[in-house]
């Protein structure tokens, strides 16, 4: 960005590119050149961010477009669709291997290709696996991984 001032950007990312995505977005010293980013099965990225990471992260939200498939087991920590990068779209799937799942191989189309979005009761159900996983994992480590599921 540095060397092209007069250039905007868009971003485009997929799983662990995704995470790289939301870090760049959230430390991103010209935010107001990001024209627009997508972001696919990713993890969630927003609790592991500093304060000033979720203020810039905020400040781009509305530029930001971060799908995810409810059932794709790398999707992780989208709890409710207010703590992430972004705007969270969470697809209409079916369930298919898991390696297609998280290769989008359950997003649904309508006829003219477009991309079916579900409502945010799909949440719901990601979420709860989500604190289930994490609250096994602080068990096993004799609470020595700290709750970053809160404000």
């Amino acid at each position: 960005m540095a060397n092209n001032p007069a250039a905007t950007f868009y971003i485009y990312r997929h799983s662990l590119g995704s995470i790289n995505g939301q870090f760049a977005l959230a430390n991103c010293r010209y935010p107001e050149r990001v024209a627009g980013a997508w972001l696919y099965e990713g993890p969630n990225l927003y609790w592991l961010l500093n304060a000033r990471q979720r203020k810039r992260a905020l400040n781009l939200r509305c530029r930001i477009f971060n799908y995810i498939d409810p059932r794709d087991v790398v999707a992780l920590g989208y709890l409710d669709t207010q703590h992430t990068i972004g705007l969270l779209q969470i697809v209409q799937w079916i369930l298919v291997s898991p390696i297609g799942q998280h290769m989008w191989g359950g997003y649904q189309f309508d006829q003219t290709g477009r991309l079916l979005l579900a409502d945010d009761t799909e949440l719901q159900y990601r979420s709860l696996l989500d604190r289930y996983l994490f609250e096994r994992a602080q068990r096993q480590s004799h609470g020595h991984i700290s709750n970053t599921f809160t404000e």
